[in-house]
């Protein structure tokens, strides 16, 4: 997480949040804990946490509900 911080974006609490959030939403994303947990809340994620591209991918983005 360190790293991705470093090469995005500039740590402000206000776009932290946003970051998190689109991770969390993301279909093709898993945030794993150091324990080897799943992250379920944006607000939870944590500098020590990994970042890591599930194993089965979203398959035709384009047939995706939008919400």
């Amino acid at each position: 997480m360190a790293e991705f911080y470093g090469r995005i974006y500039n740590h402000t609490p206000a776009h932290s949040d946003d970051i998190h959030a689109t991770m969390i939403e993301n279909p093709d994303l898993e945030i794993i804990t150091p324990s080897g947990g799943t992250r379920r809340k944006a607000n939870q994620i944590d500098i020590k946490d990994t970042i890591k591209l599930k194993s089965q991918t979203s398959f035709f983005p384009m047939f995706q509900r939008r919400t």
